[in-house]
């Protein structure tokens, strides 16, 4: 397994705005990182969005190796890349998140 050090954006709280799983990393569209050097790492294909505008997808989301899952409050921008891939996402309905 590889270990890479890198910056995103200079914050240290990679797992609020971020989340992994065995078949793709989600990260946050404004987020600036080497995008390759983090897919080779993973050994995951990496998508670029947010949950209606908010960066805080790991706080926003649950994720393994059957699909993604959030409340029915947020919309996932970049949801047609992650199905395209092969990853269902899942709303959660009520006001619970």
């Amino acid at each position: 397994m590889a270990i890479v050090r890198m910056g995103f954006n200079r914050i240290p709280y990679l797992g609020v705005f971020s989340m992994c799983t065995d078949k793709v990393a989600l990260f946050p569209a404004q987020f600036h990182f080497r995008e390759r050097e983090v897919r080779d790492a993973l050994g995951v294909p990496v998508v670029k969005g947010d949950m209606d505008g908010s960066p805080l997808i790991g706080i926003l989301a649950a994720g393994n190796s059957k699909g993604l899952v959030c409340s029915d409050l947020f919309g996932v921008s970049g949801q047609g890349q992650l199905v395209g891939l092969g990853v269902d996402v899942g709303h959660v309905p009520g006001k619970f998140t």
